[in-house]
């Protein structure tokens, strides 16, 4: 007999059990947060070249990314912003480039949970 799930698909989780986390970076809450940004800027980095217009012009920007670590750990509704619009594609490559990640729990359940980097 299937298990039936308790939480709908559509409902995003802002206080989970578990947080998601980067592979690898499992732990408690403050250091697998920390340890993700870290590894999401080292992905990046390492993965992706620096924009050829960014760096003519010696553009360096700060730019923000919210996700959804879904239930099987995948990313999706990945959200931009990047004020001089030479960062989000690669941004956006990268995102969707990236492995899976450690997925989020609410009561021993899988959830999906929206993140900010």
């Amino acid at each position: 007999e299937a298990k039936e799930q308790p939480y709908s698909e559509d409902v995003l989780f802002k206080n989970p059990d578990i947080y998601p986390a980067f592979p690898t970076c499992s732990g408690n809450r403050d250091a697998s947060y920390t340890c993700s940004i870290q590894k999401v800027n080292q992905f990046i980095l390492s993965n992706y070249d620096y924009p050829e217009k960014a760096l003519e012009d010696h553009i360096e920007a700060f730019i923000f990314v919210n996700f959804t670590v879904d239930r099987d750990g995948s990313l999706k509704d990945i959200d931009i912003t990047d004020q001089t619009g030479l960062f989000y594609e690669t941004v956006l490559k990268a995102f969707q480039d990236m492995p899976k990640w450690e997925v989020g729990k609410k009561e021993g359940e899988a959830v999906p949970i929206r993140m900010k980097q």
